[in-house]
């Protein structure tokens, strides 16, 4: 019983199809390392400040009595509960959202001036009776909204003012 070369030709195209197709996928796996590249490099390291910017449960400086006492106000004045998250206050310039888990206020900017709407979010804790340390303790952090460029998002400073990492 022999083979003609008619009836090889299906066998070594597929032989050299499947040879084609594990190399391809070889090369992409050696030379190219999806989601690798040089922009998303520099990308990870322009907002990698930001991503650590929630203090962990464990090791966080504790809020002295008063700034417990007056966050149990301040949250107390929600205007609206969205799923867990509590909307505190809300004007055109700023929202305050506290979420209890992880325990934090978050203000997001929503327009320019940035800093100075910041400034006026800041003001509105501390006519509450609070310190301005105490705002690094309970804790607040800040964000800009969507009208913000990529520039601007990178370089601002989530932390309330005297605040650090």
């Amino acid at each position: 019983m022999a083979i003609s070369l008619q009836q090889l030709k299906p066998i070594v195209i597929a032989i050299i199809v499947i040879f084609v197709a594990i190399a391809f996928g070889l090369f992409i796996l050696i030379w190219i390392q999806p989601g690798k590249s040089k922009n998303n490099h520099i990308n990870n390291q322009s907002t990698q400040k930001y991503t650590e910017v929630i203090p962990p449960l464990e090791g966080r400086p504790s809020p002295t009595k008063n700034a417990q006492d007056i966050k149990k106000e301040i949250i107390a004045s929600k205007i609206s509960d969205q799923t867990g998250t509590l909307i505190i206050y809300k004007t055109s310039s700023y929202i305050v959202t506290y979420v209890p888990t992880p325990d934090i206020f978050f203000v997001n900017i929503l327009q320019k001036p940035f800093d100075a709407n910041k400034n006026q979010a800041e003001k509105w804790f501390l006519n509450f009776g609070l310190k301005q340390e105490d705002l690094c303790t309970l804790p607040v952090r800040f964000s800009v909204g969507f009208q913000a460029s990529i520039k601007e998002k990178s370089s601002y400073n989530p932390f309330p003012a005297g605040c650090t990492p």
